[in-house]
């Protein structure tokens, strides 16, 4: 039986959802460039792709020690509502970026996605709503692994 990736969709309207959102986002990559925020509807869309969704993936070298796998791309959408204020930190340059962490501040009701290699990407927000969704399978990404100890995605994508 051949393993299929499922597309998912996650909304977010609380605090005690956000792990999920979390769970979702590390580790995944996205384009500084590729986001856009309108600041009269307070929408903030975040174009990104997943690799790690526990889908096929295809062995294309296996060392002693070092393993090489090509897996497909999952084109996903993050859309963040009632985004009073959006403010990028640090260095907004075009590479790729991987999401490493998502904090919320309810004392300030600030939003904070934190990405490698150093961007903070900072949400104030008049209430939680967030909606993720897979959009369609698009391309193929390398995922390079040392087993038990190490798993890392370059971000690239071709076809």
């Amino acid at each position: 039986m051949k393993q299929k990736i499922q597309l998912r969709s996650l909304t977010v309207e609380n605090e005690e959802r956000l792990p999920d959102l979390l769970d979702l986002l590390v580790g995944e990559h996205f384009v500084f460039t590729d986001i856009e925020y309108d600041a009269k509807s307070g929408l903030v869309k975040i174009p990104f792709w997943r690799v790690r969704h526990n889908g096929p993936s295809r062995l294309i070298r296996n060392w002693w020690f070092y393993r090489l796998h090509e897996v497909d791309v999952v084109k996903a959408m993050l859309w963040i509502r009632s985004v009073t204020t959006f403010e990028p930190v640090g260095e907004m340059e075009m590479h790729t970026y991987s999401f490493t962490n998502v904090q919320y501040r309810s004392n300030l009701q600030l939003l904070i996605f934190s990405a490698d290699p150093g961007l903070r990407l900072n949400l104030c927000l008049r209430d939680i709503n967030i909606q993720a969704c897979d959009l369609k399978i698009e391309g193929k990404s390398h995922v390079h692994e040392i087993p038990f100890f190490w798993e890392a995605c370059d971000g690239m994508i071709y076809d």
